[in-house]
């Protein structure tokens, strides 16, 4: 990480002309195409304002991004752009700061081992074939139907099998149905004057969500007492000590972290597999080069976590899915400071916004940047390419810890469909992306199998 020194004052970085007050009211349909016309525009780092308060700086380029998010979090903190997330999160490690993120950091690193993933591929296997099971029906009738819920039902099923060690049959409609209401006003209130139509409904739907939350820690309460353990989350959660004061987790705290949990855990993974179901629609060429490689590797079997490295281009297709479309399409930053960046010193409480999506497609690092090519993550394609040209799952000690289980995941789903189905897009299915607090498909993805 370069260190920077400021040499430019920062009322001098390029940037739009807004209104006066509102400043540049970029919560509009077309903010993805706004932030890329911006970098166009005005390069690397843009100086703009959205209501005359704070500072705001959109930022770029790969090595400006890495200062960010490899900088220290007492200086690069999540700030005020979060606080609708806290909203629903609490204190769970994604908005979590300071001493409180690392400790809760050290204590759920053990649960993304390696041995804990080999444990969570046997389980997602039963978990997906179940649901291939119910799709052959869909096959057989010949019924269309929204992918992006399927996919949402079965990251949502993966996360409470392999993370709770609970059969996520009972809970996962009720959740689902909770999650969906809790999410969609968390859009509203980012892009409309009119969130407060939803709150009260917002508010039941959290209610509900945390009460089947309380009923599996107390489901789990009875088995501790009755001296069974189990090798999961949860009970690392619930078994888990402060190494200074030796205190357990409060209750609130072990459910703030299992919401971060399902929402972090099965939004983004489902909306990245709806993506990549989407462009392998739109790139017959590559769908059939992928489905003659997991039938050579697998030859009818179910995957194991070994197979996985014998399917290097079922592993490339993922990639590049999350390359065009990432599930977590922006991240933001407030400083604590005054901090040097790209040779200006942006003044403290200045608010910095990252766009994967944007930097994703950075014409310096990606050759026809719009093209869906999942062979640009080759080896040879790959090298000397800046670590921070491609960050779906961000960077430094805010990584997620659930990149490896969310590969492991979106590869198992993939595999194990193309294996027993063709997936067919409805032909004229629009298709616009949507800016929820990930990344997904406005009027969902409407498809029909075929039985191979």
């Amino acid at each position: 990480m370069i260190q920077q020194r400021a040499t430019q004052d920062y009322h001098t970085i390029p940037g739009p002309k807004g209104l006066p007050f509102f400043g540049v009211l970029n919560a509009r349909p077309d903010t993805l195409n706004f932030y890329r016309n911006m970098h166009a525009q005005f390069g690397e780092l843009t100086r703009y304002e959205a209501f005359k308060k704070f500072e705001w700086y959109f930022v770029a380029h790969p090595e400006d991004i890495e200062q960010v998010m490899l900088g220290s979090t007492d200086v690069y903190y999540k700030g005020i752009g979060w606080n609708r997330v806290r909203m629903v999160l609490g204190d769970g490690l994604l908005v979590s700061e300071a001493g409180l993120h690392r400790r809760q950091r050290r204590i759920m690193l053990p649960a993304f081992n390696k041995c804990y993933h080999e444990n969570y591929a046997q389980t997602m296997v039963g978990v997906i074939n179940s649901t291939l099971e119910e799709w052959r029906l869909k096959a057989r009738s010949g019924e269309a139907f929204d992918m992006a819920e399927e996919m949402m039902r079965l990251a949502l099923m993966n996360v409470g099998s392999t993370m709770f060690g609970s059969d996520m049959r009972d809970y996962a409609a009720p959740m689902g149905e909770a999650l969906h209401t809790i999410l969609h006003w968390v859009h509203l209130r980012a892009v409309s004057m009119e969130a407060w139509r939803g709150r009260k409904q917002f508010e039941a739907a959290l209610a509900n969500l945390h009460g089947l939350i309380d009923r599996i820690i107390a489901a789990r309460r009875v088995h501790h007492r009755n001296g069974e353990t189990f090798d999961d989350v949860l009970d690392l959660l619930l078994l888990a000590q402060d190494e200074e004061t030796g205190e357990p987790l409060s209750d609130a705290l072990v459910r703030d972290e299992i919401v971060t949990m399902i929402v972090a855990g099965h939004e983004t993974a489902a909306v990245g597999l709806t993506w990549t179901w989407h462009l392998l629609s739109q790139n017959p060429q590559c769908a059939q080069q992928l489905r003659e490689e997991i039938d050579g590797a697998l030859n009818g079997r179910q995957p194991t976590m070994a197979d996985l490295p014998a399917m290097p281009f079922l592993k490339m297709t993922v990639q590049e899915g999350m390359r065009l479309y990432p599930p977590v399409w922006g991240i933001s930053r407030q400083l604590t400071e005054p901090t040097a960046i790209r040779g200006y010193e942006l003044p403290a409480k200045a608010i910095l916004v990252i766009f994967p999506y944007v930097t994703h497609r950075h014409p310096e690092f990606w050759d026809n940047p719009d093209q869906f090519d999942p062979e640009r993550f080759n080896a040879e394609r790959s090298t000397g390419r800046p670590r921070f040209a491609y960050f779906p799952f961000g960077g430094g000690q805010r990584m997620c810890l659930g990149a490896a289980f969310a590969m492991l995941e979106t590869q198992l789903i993939v595999a194990m469909t193309m294996q027993q189905f063709h997936v067919d897009v409805v032909p004229g299915h629009p298709v616009e992306p949507a800016l929820y607090p990930s990344l997904r498909l406005k009027h969902g993805l409407d498809v029909t199998l075929r039985e191979r």
